[in-house]
């Protein structure tokens, strides 16, 4: 939720949370990008003693625990409960627990994601049973993609029956928008629905109540894309957003101009530019990033101005970037993952067995036990960002008068 502006980097996610407080949600379930600056910054949007815009929401997850107590961490809760129309709600937020290997290793260090799908069972019955919930909603930072394979995460809680049943379910991570239900044996489907990623649509979803029985009829679910329809600026969103501009334009010019572009320039042509820039200033034999580092405003087309704050849109996440030396048989081993992005030098076929070259990646991928970086060699962390790496060279751009891709 936090990542992909410069202002909202730069604020640790502050001027998304004054905007969350203004608009008056009722919940907010952790996902994995709320780690990327690792605990501690999620607990200081609760903490009174921290300098953090805070939260007047609570912050959900339940099946996040702390290893050394076996418990829920105690900065998250398991639910919240919210009165409507005279309706008792239950909203149960859960991230997916393989997602601990979508974080940067040490950010989530003594801690472990659970099954959700027990947990959201338990605590339905808790809800309904000692808490006269009349309704439970699992709000869930996970989902499925192009269809519900029959092992799924929705498709396990369509399996819930009675007091452990949940009534509807909104997604997240997957970034794939669907509205949907799930047909179930005697009752009323499972309405389940996830709006896309970066606010491309909108969820909905509803569900009609008997007055009496206060027991679900029937259910509707849709996604609505935002467009021209539903973008008409809000001036108290735009005076939180702008003041937080001018706070962050203190520390960094992000209106910065840094390039031009010389030609049109995909995401995978930036990529490639851009992990030959890594090699470059970590002064490695060879440089290696995850394509998925990558994220939005691409393409560039041709001409267009490049200034700082598109480079975090291009990279938001604050990976530093760490170099060790590696044997030929362990880059070959690396090479063969997909979804890897190598410096244009790197061939397999140049490499020999034993003779170590030094190769430099970033965070999120180092501490990947997976990997073969932690049993490298001269293990050393630059403590420098690897967007900083990419302002860096294109600022040359401008200074030597060069268009960026010139054709």
């Amino acid at each position: 939720m936090f990542q992909g502006t410069a202002i909202s980097n730069l604020t640790y996610g502050g001027v998304v949370v004054e905007a969350l407080n203004y608009i008056g949600i009722d919940a907010f379930t952790i996902g994995n990008h709320e780690f990327d600056w690792g605990v501690q910054r999620i607990i200081d949007l609760i903490d009174e003693k921290s300098s953090q815009v805070k939260v007047n929401f609570p912050l959900l997850g339940a099946n996040i625990y702390k290893i050394s107590t076996n418990q829920r961490a105690e900065w998250v809760n398991d639910y919240v409960i919210i009165e409507r129309g005279g309706l008792k709600i239950g909203i149960i937020g859960v991230i997916g627990d393989y997602q601990i290997n979508s974080i940067t290793a040490p950010y989530v260090e003594g801690y472990k994601f659970l099954n959700p799908v027990p947990i959201i069972k338990s605590l339905a019955f808790e809800l309904r049973a000692n808490k006269n919930v009349d309704v439970v909603i699992v709000l869930a930072h996970d989902g499925d993609t192009t269809n519900i394979p029959s092992d799924s995460f929705n498709r396990k809680l369509s399996y819930l029956e009675g007091m452990y049943s949940v009534d509807a379910v909104i997604n997240a991570h997957t970034h794939y928008y669907y509205d949907r239900t799930i047909p179930r044996q005697n009752r009323v489907e499972l309405p389940v629905v996830q709006a896309g990623s970066s606010g491309s649509h909108i969820g909905y979803i509803r569900l009609n109540l008997d007055k009496k029985t206060k027991k679900i009829t029937s259910v509707s679910v849709d996604t609505i894309q935002v467009g021209y329809s539903l973008s008409e600026n809000n001036p108290t969103i735009l005076e939180i957003i702008e003041k937080h501009r001018q706070e962050v334009k203190k520390k960094l010019d992000i209106d910065e101009a840094l390039a031009t572009a010389g030609t049109y320039i995909s995401k995978d042509t930036f990529a490639n530019w851009a992990v030959n820039v890594m090699k470059k200033y970590s002064k490695a034999d060879f440089a290696v990033v995850n394509s998925g580092a990558f994220r939005e405003g691409f393409p560039i087309r041709q001409n267009e101005i490049i200034d700082v704050q598109r480079v975090y849109q291009f990279m938001p996440f604050d990976n530093v970037v760490l170099t060790c030396k590696l044997n030929g048989r362990q880059l070959r081993s690396l090479a063969r993952n997909n979804g890897f992005v190598f410096s244009s030098n790197f061939d397999v076929n140049d490499l020999k067995d034993y003779e170590e070259y030094t190769i430099a990646t970033v965070d999120y991928l180092f501490y990947k036990t997976d990997y073969e970086f932690l049993n490298g060699r001269e293990i050393t962390n630059l403590h420098e960002y690897f967007r900083d790496y990419l302002i860096l060279e294109l600022k040359t751009y401008k200074q030597q008068n060069k268009l960026f891709f010139a054709r």
